[in-house]
């Protein structure tokens, strides 16, 4: 599994003079250094608790399609109660919440890469993590045994304004920024 953040956050979760008011500065002479800190406080928030605050868009790369019969003690189930209800056969999205999937692509056994239509699986954004799992009678498509063979490209966040980021999360990266 590889991961990358295609497009970051276009906003902040806190603004500049919620940051200086915190740390009491009136003054603009650091207002560079403030804004270099505000982002760096965000990213230690978000690798501290494995979330992402504002939206951004991430791809990740798996060699091999998920399957419950590789899981301990559901090799005597019959396929299609793995297929398709089984969670050991659903695809785990980093860092939620998930806001959407725009694209699920996988190299086939001609290695054309195909984009998988929507129809054939479920995304679940109501979890943490977010999921994409299989539609009921689907399977996963046959694919080249080569590395990142499947693509997820997919939106997280908690919404693209800071009003939607939760207090707790702004409050830490004010607090981070005011020890810097």
């Amino acid at each position: 599994m590889r991961l990358f953040l295609v497009t970051p956050p276009v906003v902040e979760p806190v603004t500049l003079t919620e940051v200086k008011s915190t740390s009491r500065v009136t003054g603009a002479d650091d207002d560079i250094n403030f804004t270099n800190w505000i982002a760096s406080a965000r990213e230690i928030v978000e690798n501290t608790v494995n979330r992402q605050l504002i939206s951004a868009k991430w791809q990740l790369s798996l060699d091999q399609w998920p399957s419950a019969s590789r899981q301990t003690g559901v090799e005597a189930l019959p396929w299609w109660v793995t297929a398709a209800y089984s969670q050991a056969n659903a695809i785990s999205l980093p860092w939620p919440p998930l806001i959407a999937v725009d694209s699920v692509t996988y190299i086939d056994t001609d290695g054309v890469s195909t984009v998988w239509p929507t129809a054939n699986y479920r995304v679940s954004t109501s979890g943490n993590p977010g999921m994409i799992s299989l539609e009921y009678g689907k399977y996963w498509p046959s694919i080249r045994p080569v590395k990142d063979a499947i693509t997820i490209v997919y939106r997280a966040g908690h919404g693209t304004s800071p009003a939607s980021v939760p207090q707790c999360a702004k409050t830490a990266i004010r607090m981070l920024v005011d020890e810097f």
